[in-house]
């Protein structure tokens, strides 16, 4: 399958590999929720994963779970006869333990 960033915050951490507000380990999760969508044939190749476990929202909405209480959040669209999934944000909060 084939993925599209939008929004700044992905965007630049896809080009840089690097955020302030993220953590590491939430850093390397999204990268690893891309591959999966990127080495995905269709969506029920994407479903059958369980290190991505992506959770179907309203309408086309998608959510990906990342670490503890972070998410990659996306939907999907049909772009030329093909399903891509267009990645919006990252949300969560970084915990006081770190």
């Amino acid at each position: 399958m084939r993925f599209r960033l939008e929004g700044e915050e992905v965007s630049s951490l896809y080009a840089s590999g690097q955020t302030s507000r993220i953590p590491t380990d939430v850093r390397d999760a999204f990268f690893g929720v891309l591959e999966a969508i990127d080495a995905a044939a269709g969506a029920s190749d994407l479903d059958a994963l369980l290190s991505v476990s992506p959770e179907y929202g309203p309408g086309a909405r998608l959510r990906f779970p990342l670490d503890g209480e972070w998410s990659l959040l996306a939907r999907r669209e049909l772009v030329d006869g093909e399903q891509v999934i267009a990645v919006t944000g990252i949300t969560g909060t970084v915990s006081a333990n770190g």
